[in-house]
């Protein structure tokens, strides 16, 4: 059963001094989740699905409804190229997950199964750069917004939880500077700065090139997941 998502949001009108915009807090929703395991049937290797769909023998789909390709079809019709390829406990519930670096665009291709399925979620690199071992990764907005994120799947949904990060400070029509937060909580400068050099101290996954060789071998690549204090 899929349990409610709770969801905690950025303080909007801080201290009563802050008339924001209608556009100002769209990124600093943060969202807390039960963390449902997918439906998986053990009765399947799931390394050899992987290595089907990277084959080009078995299609995947899109677990937003986009649709369903072989992977040649996919990078043939978004023009990236697959460079990189990392396998990863992504969303901290046991299960490996298949993430492509793609090129020239700077795309992530998540790939995970779902039942006796492989589904996928696309990622540009504002929505997730430099994943860590801790299974945290930077984000941007775009402009003033920037933070350090996590993401977990309920069901075949994939969540974002925002963990820390920086926004515009709105008065009315005009900026008048930053708020920095860490969950629901605002935070000083210094205590974001403290948190982001934490952050690229971190070691990043480990990446191996997108070749025969590493698809054959798949499951000798897994990186192994750190897990996540605080």
């Amino acid at each position: 059963m899929k349990k409610k998502l709770i969801k905690f949001f950025i303080l909007l009108t801080v201290l009563s001094l802050t008339a924001c915009n209608s556009q100002t807090f769209n990124l600093l929703e943060t969202t807390e989740t039960i963390n449902n395991p997918p439906e998986i049937d053990n009765s399947v290797d799931v390394f050899d699905l992987f290595q089907k769909v990277l084959r080009n023998e078995k299609p995947f789909s899109f677990a937003n409804g986009f649709g369903t390709f072989y992977l040649n079809e996919y990078l043939h019709w978004e023009m990236p190229q697959a460079r990189e390829v990392a396998v990863f406990d992504l969303f901290d519930n046991g299960n490996p997950v298949v993430i492509l670096n793609l090129g020239p665009y700077i795309l992530k291709l998540i790939l995970f199964q779902y039942e006796d399925e492989i589904l996928a979620y696309e990622l540009g690199i504002r929505s997730m750069n430099g994943i860590s071992q801790y299974g945290t990764f930077r984000w941007s907005g775009g402009g003033g917004s920037s933070g350090v994120a996590r993401v977990e799947l309920v069901g075949n949904e994939l969540n974002y939880i925002i963990i820390f990060g920086v926004d515009w400070l709105w008065q009315g029509e005009r900026v008048e500077g930053h708020i920095y937060f860490l969950y629901d909580r605002l935070i000083s400068y210094e205590e974001y700065s403290a948190l982001f050099e934490i952050e690229f101290a971190k070691e990043s996954i480990n990446w191996y090139p997108f070749v025969e060789e590493n698809i054959n071998n798949l499951i000798t690549l897994e990186t192994l997941r750190v897990p996540l204090e605080g």
